[in-house]
């Protein structure tokens, strides 16, 4: 419910103080909200690589909103750090890369919309397999200045079936 409430009351409110229109919003690629979505992603693609479900989570606030392809949306911190945990505990026997460039950002005060893409290229046994995705977070500035993600979803470019 609450989730729905943000959706239809909230996210709206928040549009329309900040005077919001797609038309003439000022997405941005640089300066230093495009900066502070940069290395929030960086901070996830680097736990990622690390294998640490803690670290990824921690990114994500208490309730978070990640919708993964193929499962059911995941709520809350305990649910999207119970996914990361049972994704690192298989375990990798091949070399993984990954790369989570920032499109653009669409900055809203203490909010921001991010557009992004994604490559990730696993090596196994000298073959190498390169999945695309895109994706879009919402997050939000913290009290001490950092940034978590409010939602996040992600879909690949290749079918999944």
């Amino acid at each position: 419910m609450k989730i729905l409430n943000f959706i239809f009351i909230i996210f709206p409110i928040i549009a329309l103080s900040q005077n919001l229109d797609y038309k003439t919003s000022a997405f941005v690629k640089e300066g230093a909200d495009y900066e502070a979505q940069k290395e929030l992603l960086n901070n996830f693609v680097e736990a990622w690589l690390m294998e640490d479900a803690e670290g990824c989570a921690s990114l994500y606030e208490n309730e978070a909103i990640y919708m993964i392809p193929g499962v059911p949306i995941l709520e809350g911190y305990n649910s999207i750090l119970d996914s990361y945990k049972k994704q690192f505990s298989i375990p990798r026997d091949y070399k993984v890369t990954m790369q989570e460039p920032v499109v653009e950002v669409l900055p809203m005060g203490d909010w921001a919309m991010v557009r992004g893409t994604g490559n990730s290229k696993e090596i196994n046994n000298g073959v190498s397999q390169t999945k695309t995705y895109k994706w879009i977070i919402l997050s939000r500035k913290q009290k001490d200045g950092s940034w978590k993600i409010v939602w996040d979803i992600f879909n690949y470019d290749h079918p999944i079936y």
